[in-house]
């Protein structure tokens, strides 16, 4: 009997199964049906399922196997534990296909090969976990950078209308949060590769992460065009625009750029902070060095009698 752990097979109500099975719930996808035997298959919720003749289990018994049997299933459940059903459907259909493979091994009483077989699935259930958290990141995040580009680009073509509720400075900081955002989803892209993740915890803490690193870039965008603007850092760029939007998407490209601006400017303040406690503390020790006037003890008449 021959297996391809790689090769899906659509549902195969025609091969008689259902007559020898009536009640199985093996409805979307057929792994092996063996004719009197067993049949195992993926049912409608994406989990593998089983059933099998009186006739196979005494067989089970007469080859001592329950036990290499039931681990095997022991195994399955473990890894059918970190497939997540959210997966995209062609990928949790070859996962499943992959580990309803090792059963049919069993099944078949070559327990050395349904190992392996669970070994190869461990390794690609472990590859795509990481694939789908990456795809989940990626589309979370390009879906908030489209969304933003989006409203920028109304603002844009509407400036003058824009302009009749909003003031410039507005305008011009939703600008550089949108070029921000841009360098943020441009670090997604160059960073997608070295994303340490997996899709064992749930999708919506990858589409957060996604859409919380784009708006990390909006505020950092938004934040560089203040600074400028008020003369706190690089205030030689502070009438250039394109020089602003330019280092809008420089710090949503940079993870270190805003807060070493930060730094920078706390560092600036603490030393005019100091330098004003200082000249404070020289003036109040100027007026302390005065001359001290001693002032006469007057004495009264009876106080000389005596």
């Amino acid at each position: 009997m021959s297996f391809n752990i790689f090769n899906l097979r659509k549902n195969e109500k025609e091969s008689g199964y259902k007559k020898e099975f009536p009640d199985t719930t093996v409805d979307t996808y057929l792994i092996l049906h063996y004719e009197g035997k067993f049949v195992i298959g993926i049912d409608n919720e994406y989990d593998i399922d089983w059933e099998s003749t009186g006739e196979f289990e005494k067989e089970i018994i007469k080859n001592e196997y329950r036990d290499k049997i039931d681990h095997i299933l022991n195994e399955i459940a473990l890894k059918e534990i970190r497939i997540s059903k959210k997966w995209p459907k062609d990928v949790l259909i070859q996962s499943k296909r992959i580990i309803g493979e090792s059963l049919a091994r069993v099944f078949s009483f070559q327990y050395e090969s349904a190992l392996k077989v669970l070994k190869q699935a461990d390794q690609f259930i472990a590859d795509k976990s990481i694939e789908v958290a990456r795809y989940w990141t990626l589309i979370s995040s390009f879906k908030t950078v489209v969304t933003i580009i989006a409203i920028g680009l109304v603002c844009l073509f509407f400036k003058p209308l824009f302009l009749q509720y909003f003031s410039e400075n507005v305008y011009r900081g939703l600008i550089n949060g949108c070029c921000g955002s841009l360098g943020a989803f441009l670090f997604v892209l160059l960073n997608l590769g070295k994303l340490n993740v997996n899709s064992t915890s749930d999708k919506t803490l990858h589409t957060a992460s996604g859409i919380s690193r784009i708006l990390i870039g909006l505020f950092s965008g938004f934040f560089i065009g203040i600074v400028i603007k008020s003369g706190l850092f690089l205030s030689i760029f502070k009438d250039n625009y394109l020089a602003i939007h330019a280092l809008a998407f420089m710090a949503g490209i940079s993870e270190t750029l805003v807060p070493s601006i930060i730094s920078k400017i706390e560092s600036k303040n603490i030393k005019e902070s100091t330098k004003k406690i200082k000249n404070s503390n020289s003036t109040i020790n100027t007026t302390t060095n005065l001359s001290v006037q001693k002032i006469p003890i007057e004495t009264t008449n009876e106080e000389q009698g005596e």
